[in-house]
């Protein structure tokens, strides 16, 4: 998961899960 490597990116982190 890409989540704490981009945790930047919150409305993406969404996307991802």
């Amino acid at each position: 998961m890409e989540l704490t490597a981009r945790p930047q990116s919150a409305g993406e982190r969404l996307g991802v899960e």
